[in-house]
């Protein structure tokens, strides 16, 4: 793809900020502690991998990560006797040579040595031992040794590079419990293998929750089978607002305004029940928790298309062919709580994590002003206004779910008096809503839009056919409000400075969100997502006290060549491949 000198920046800074010197070790996101000693450790196909078992799952995940770049599979060893392992093996001490086989040891340290998800990494010249007591810690551990070799040990085929990583000492641990990124299905849907390589790279950065957002009112994408028109009907939609601007992302909204040019394709699709189990099994090897959102109950139109009894006008209703905020909302009658009941028995079947997202998003209130049975339920519980209706309906749905022993997060849209005291807020129109939950004792995840929406463009200017579309737009002048810059990204802090240390933990950690109203496919989920969420994973995962951008822009060159390893279609990437 062509891009104008502007929109190749991030590399060319970053390759700039690198250059004139040996590489220091690349670890995205940067570790706790990072110690540089002399020698190298060098991997080769006769390699040995030995763990205790109760590491096993995560020795063996590396030997199949390992694998093609060798090509061959190491062996890996379960066992506690490493003395006889070693002899029989005729493995290396610390140092490598005179005929021994280089290791990966995995070993286990007992959990009150240790915090969660936190590991040692420990590189000599002829084994590298990663200490845990944990899966997530073996994991990470495992995913830093990675990024210490050559980025060929992370392409699809075998490599004639010599496989070598510096002889270090890590120490790494969290600073966030919630390390999350989102993906919208619900604009546009995304094929099950684009979410399996999105998992991957988020396991790569290290971050452990996948906000999957399944629903809004342009497609519902999961198979409820109790109700089949939420899938036979509310996954269609018969066309899509026209995209003017490939490269803007969210700048579409400044160019296509309503009543929105529609290109006249059908779009559409959903996952299996079995698709979706293989994805959560998918994300739990890599120790991913997947958080589902049904948005309700606004941005869920689709699902009244499928079944008008749901909604507030009995007028049956397409699928939505525009993107913004829709008046179709569902109605608060006992029958469409049953529904709701049912949709959530069948969810709850397939993910086993601890939240569900309930949205709670941008609900206008014109349609229950408008109806006697909303009106009546307001009489009935004594509301006054029709905020108070949205809040009933929030903690009704909630009620269904902590019933069956799960949590309820909502968008803070939801922040209301009355909210169910157990309702986590995720804060995305600011800080300042997650500021006020969490002085009232709220668990919150930030994910304030003006830094954690990277829907919004990467840069200004657009490559220059586009550019000129954008600055002939009557909004043109806001363009500027809705570009994230990868060092923006850098800057987001979850934890708000009002907080005190107390109030601080309750922030469970911080989210990067992918909305896709104008992302058609993979490529251009992977263009606005990287390389902001390798920045955007140093601040949920290191130290605040440890970050800094331009020590992220040395690294990040090394990185992102890891990233053309995978094939990821990074902002700034020129291959063919990449539109």
């Amino acid at each position: 793809m062509r891009f104008s000198p502007a929109l190749s920046l991030v590399a060319l800074l970053a390759r700039a900020a690198f250059a004139g010197g040996d590489a220091a070790p690349s670890i995205v996101p940067r570790p706790t502690s990072l110690q540089v000693r002399e020698g190298a450790f060098v991997l080769r196909p006769d390699s040995v991998i030995v763990t205790e078992r109760a590491a096993a799952a995560e020795a063996h995940r590396l030997a199949r990560a390992l694998a093609p770049a060798l090509g061959r599979k190491p062996k890996v060893v379960v066992s506690r006797q490493v003395a006889s392992v070693r002899q029989r093996r005729r493995l290396c001490g610390k140092k490598a040579g005179g005929g021994c086989r280089t290791w990966i040891r995995f070993d286990r340290v007992s959990p009150r040595r240790a915090t969660p998800e936190s590991y040692t990494l420990e590189v000599s010249p002829g084994v590298a031992v990663v200490r845990a007591a944990d899966g997530p810690g073996w994991f990470y551990g495992a995913q830093s040794l990675r990024q210490l070799l050559p980025a060929a040990i992370f392409a699809n085929g075998r490599t004639a590079v010599e496989l070598a990583a510096p002889c270090v000492s890590v120490f790494d641990t969290p600073r966030f419990r919630w390390r999350g990124a989102m993906l919208d299905v619900g604009r546009h849907f995304m094929p099950k293998a684009t979410v399996l390589k999105l998992l991957d790279l988020l396991a790569l950065h290290k971050l452990n929750r996948f906000h999957w957002h399944l629903t809004d009112d342009q497609g519902w994408r999961l198979e409820v089978r109790r109700y089949p028109k939420l899938t036979s009907v509310g996954s269609m939609r018969a066309e899509s607002p026209v995209r003017p601007l490939p490269h803007g992302a969210f700048l579409n909204f400044l160019v296509n305004t309503p009543p929105m040019e529609r290109d006249g394709i059908p779009h559409g699709g959903f996952y299996t029940q079995d698709e979706i189990r293989e994805v959560i099994a998918y994300a739990a090897a890599r120790h991913i928790e997947i958080v589902p959102e049904i948005d309700m109950p606004g941005h869920i139109s689709s699902a009244i298309a499928a079944y008008p009894e749901l909604g507030n006008t009995g007028v049956p209703i397409p699928v939505s062919t525009v993107v913004g905020i829709h008046e179709d909302i569902l109605n608060v009658d006992d029958a469409t709580f049953t529904f709701i009941e049912g949709v959530l028995e069948e969810l709850l079947g397939l993910f086993p994590g601890e939240f569900v997202h309930v949205g709670a998003d941008e609900v206008p209130f014109v349609q229950w002003e408008a109806s006697p049975a909303a009106q009546a339920r307001m009489a009935e519980e004594g509301f006054t206004h029709e905020s108070q209706l949205a809040t009933y309906f929030t903690n009704r749905v909630g009620a269904l779910l902590t019933g069956r022993g799960r949590r309820v997060i909502a968008w803070n849209d939801a922040l209301r008096d009355g909210l169910a005291p157990g309702t986590a807020i995720m804060s995305w129109t600011s800080a300042e809503p997650g500021t006020l939950a969490a002085q009232a004792g709220r668990e919150v995840v930030m994910a304030p839009f003006l830094r954690t929406y990277f829907d919004h463009a990467n840069a200004l200017p657009l490559p220059p056919d586009e550019q000129a579309i954008l600055e002939a737009s009557p909004g043109a002048s806001l363009a500027p409000a809705f570009v994230t810059t990868i060092e923006e990204a850098y800057g987001f802090e979850p934890v708000p400075s009002a907080l005190t240390p107390d109030e601080a933990a309750h922030i469970l950690g911080g989210q990067a969100q992918l909305w896709t109203e104008w992302m058609h496919d993979g490529r251009d989920v992977e263009r606005a997502a990287f390389p902001r969420l390798a920045a955007f994973s140093e601040t949920v995962w290191t130290a605040k006290e440890l970050r800094d951008y331009a020590d992220f822009a040395a690294r990040l060159p090394a990185h992102l060549q890891r990233l053309d390893a995978m094939d990821v279609c990074y902002f700034g990437r020129t291959a063919p491949q990449c539109p």
